[in-house]
C-alpha cells in the first residue's frame, strides 16, 4: 500500500527483510508489483563476508579475504556469482563492492570490509 501511495523509485532491503529465498522473492514480487508504470530499483548491501544482507544463499567471501588471496580474477567470479543470485530474486543494486582504501587499522567501520591498504591493488580489485 505505501508503494502505491508514495510511489518511491526503490527501496532497499536489509537483513530482516531476507529471511528465506522464497519470501525475499516474493517480497521483491510484490514490490514492482504495486509499481506497475515504472520499475522500483531495488537495492541491498550485499558485500560478502561480515556485511551479507541476505540470510540464504551462496555465503561469499569478503573484500578482506580476497584482498589478501590476490586473484582478481576469484573476485571477479564471487562478484558475479553474487549479481546473479540477486538478479534472481529481482535486486538489481548492490551497494558493494567498498572501495575504501584501509588505511587505518583501527577502523570499525571499513576494516575486513576492504580490499586492503593499497590504493592500487584496492582499485584493481574494484574494477
Amino acid at each position: 500500500a505505501a508503494i502505491k501511495k508514495l510511489q518511491p523509485g526503490g527501496v532497499v532491503l536489509f537483513r530482516e527483510n531476507t529471511v528465506t529465498t522464497a519470501q525475499t522473492l516474493n517480497l521483491v514480487r510484490g514490490f514492482q508489483k504495486a509499481s506497475p508504470r515504472v520499475p522500483l530499483f531495488i537495492g541491498i548491501d550485499q558485500e560478502g563476508g561480515a556485511v551479507t544482507r541476505l540470510q540464504s544463499g551462496t555465503v561469499m567471501p569478503g573484500n578482506m579475504a580476497l584482498g589478501a588471496a590476490g586473484d582478481r580474477h576469484l573476485a571477479y567470479t564471487v562478484a558475479k556469482a553474487t549479481g546473479e543470485e540477486l538478479k534472481a530474486l529481482g535486486i538489481n543494486i548492490d551497494f558493494a563492492p567498498v572501495v575504501d582504501v584501509n588505511n587505518n587499522p583501527a577502523n570499525p567501520v571499513i576494516g575486513i570490509r576492504s580490499f586492503g591498504d593499497n590504493p592500487e591493488g584496492v582499485a584493481d580489485f574494484a574494477v
